[in-house]
């Protein structure tokens, strides 16, 4: 099933950045990770962990899941 090999595909962490604008940026990593099974094969768990930099050059650690 395509929607399968889609998610396959995405398992494993990723680098992320994001501008903000006129705010700052965040960048880290983004997870997927497989929580299925047989009876619920559609089921990941979803976890971004990242650092926010303002323009003010203050930084704070952020996620969000």
């Amino acid at each position: 099933m395509l929607v399968l090999e889609i998610f396959k595909d995405l398992e494993g962490a990723w680098q992320i950045h994001r501008e903000i604008e006129d705010y700052g940026n965040m960048e880290g990593t983004a997870s997927f990770q497989k929580m299925s099974s047989d009876s619920n094969p559609y089921y990941y768990h979803y976890r971004e962990v990242e650092t926010l930099q303002l323009t003010t050059d203050n930084r704070f650690p952020v996620h969000k899941e």
